[in-house]
């Protein structure tokens, strides 16, 4: 059954745009420069979380399903991750600075991990703190191909393991406190 039209998918035959929640609620992007962020129930119909229409990329549900992480493009395609509280119907800036993008939530929904064109970044979901360095670049020299980006895709439930994703194919773990991944 199709729930929706037109998602959006990454370049080259990347990642499509979408998440689910635990409650079978659909978030997704759809096609085009200009998008808006909705809740799909189950029987299709679609509620704007906000009026924001922009370049979304990346959705990504927290755990407790009421903020999504999600990579914004500006005019030059470079993005940063908002925090986007669907409940309250506000919006965060997390990043100001280089191209972040997949928003990772931890699996208690306090921090945010990234990619951010140095690696691989983490940072409080509220914005506060300092950002922490996962997976420099450097560290990756030697193991993954050179001109690899790392990119985030889970957390394990005890946070203490990440999954991320190089060159679109390759996927590895990075274990919190290590000194390097490990395919």
């Amino acid at each position: 059954v199709s729930l929706a039209d037109s998602v959006e998918r990454g370049r080259n035959g990347g990642a499509v745009y979408f998440a689910l929640s635990k409650t079978g609620l659909l978030l997704y992007a759809s096609t085009g420069d200009r998008h808006q962020l909705v809740w799909v129930d189950r029987a299709g119909a679609a509620t704007p979380i906000g009026t924001d229409r922009v370049a979304f990329r990346q959705p990504r549900l927290s755990p407790d399903g009421t903020r999504i992480a999600v990579a914004v493009n500006d005019e030059t395609r470079r993005s940063d991750i908002w925090i986007y509280d669907a409940a309250r119907g506000t919006k965060n800036r997390l990043t100001t600075e280089r191209h972040n993008l997949e928003p990772t939530w931890t699996p208690d929904g306090a921090r945010i991990t990234f990619s951010d064109g140095r690696g691989i970044a983490e940072l409080a979901a509220d914005g506060s703190g300092t950002i922490e360095r996962l997976l420099p670049a450097e560290t990756t020299r030697g193991l993954l191909a050179a001109g690899t980006a790392a990119y985030p895709s889970s957390w394990s439930s005890d946070n203490k393991n990440l999954l991320f994703q190089a060159d679109a194919v390759d996927m590895w773990l990075l274990s919190r406190g290590a000194s390097a991944p490990r395919p």
